[in-house]
């Protein structure tokens, strides 16, 4: 069965784009636009990973990661902060947040497969 990965982006062209790449590499992709929801969608959804924008209004990616780490159902789904953001602040927040890691946002998707599967791999060895 494929792994599942649930991306939270509040731009509509970033969220077509990694899907249709991450389902191209074999991933199930569900996404969403808001970060509202997040939590019921995750517990639902049951993903291998959630790919968490950092920037995004009204509820940024730090709060709602924060919020999928306190939650008994979600606490356990491991959370990439996936943002334009500079390297350096990328791993504050995700250090800040607990997410389990970070990536920056690629513009060849062969780059974010990489990453995600790299990501996933070092998980199962754990």
């Amino acid at each position: 069965m494929a792994e599942k990965i649930l991306v939270i982006d509040d731009s509509e062209l970033v969220l077509e784009w990694t899907r249709l790449t991450l389902v191209e590499a074999g991933y199930q992709v569900e996404i969403s636009n808001t970060p509202f929801g997040t939590q019921t969608k995750a517990a639902r959804f049951q993903p291998d990973l959630i790919l968490l924008d950092l920037d995004m209004p009204a509820l940024d990616g730090n709060q709602v990661c924060e919020m999928l780490k306190a939650n008994k159902r979600t606490k356990d789904i491991p959370v990439l902060l996936h943002s334009a953001a500079d390297h350096e602040r990328l791993e504050q927040a995700a250090e800040q947040c607990g997410a389990d890691g970070y990536i920056a946002k690629a513009e060849d998707p062969r780059e974010l497969v990489e990453q995600i599967q790299n990501f996933l791999n070092l998980l199962a060895k754990l």
